[in-house]
């Protein structure tokens, strides 16, 4: 079950707009968090994407400071959006964004052995119930964070 949470997280992405995600817990790169790929010791979750974006940018130089070469190369590449729209958590398993049992099934399948399925598919209502409660803890965290400003 751990491994099916694990794998579901790394498929829930962030798209930056006004960069409000955490920087280094959120996954807005495609490569899951920030954290778990680099070993530096304030990881803060106060730390925000948007605190590494000046004047609708990249600040790269800043980016540079705390990542290795090859992470800077692939956050430039990321696309930024308007900084008045707040940022938005998508399942990046299905086209249009929105979690659905179908993706998450066809996920488990992609990882496991075809004889393990039928045992796994019970996870698949218990990976649609985690989904939604990582989303409304994120939700409740940015709400609470919004709040402080």
């Amino acid at each position: 079950m751990i491994q099916v949470r694990k794998n579901a997280e790394n498929h829930m992405v962030w798209h930056v707009n006004s960069g409000d995600c955490s920087f280094w817990w959120d996954n807005w790169t495609h490569k899951g968090s920030l954290a778990a790929l680099v070993p530096v010791t304030n990881k803060s979750p106060k730390i925000l994407v948007k605190d590494f974006i000046q004047n609708g940018e990249w600040n790269i130089h800043k980016l540079k400071s705390i990542l290795p070469e090859s992470l800077v190369q692939h956050i430039i590449e990321i696309h930024i959006g308007k900084r008045t729209i707040l940022d938005k958590i998508c399942w990046d398993l299905s086209e249009d964004g929105n979690y659905s049992n179908k993706t998450a099934l066809e996920m488990i399948r992609t990882s496991k052995p075809k004889e393990l399925i039928l045992s796994k598919v019970k996870a698949l209502n218990d990976v649609h119930k985690l989904v939604l409660q990582i989303t409304l803890s994120i939700m409740l965290d940015y709400s609470e964070r919004n709040m402080l400003v």
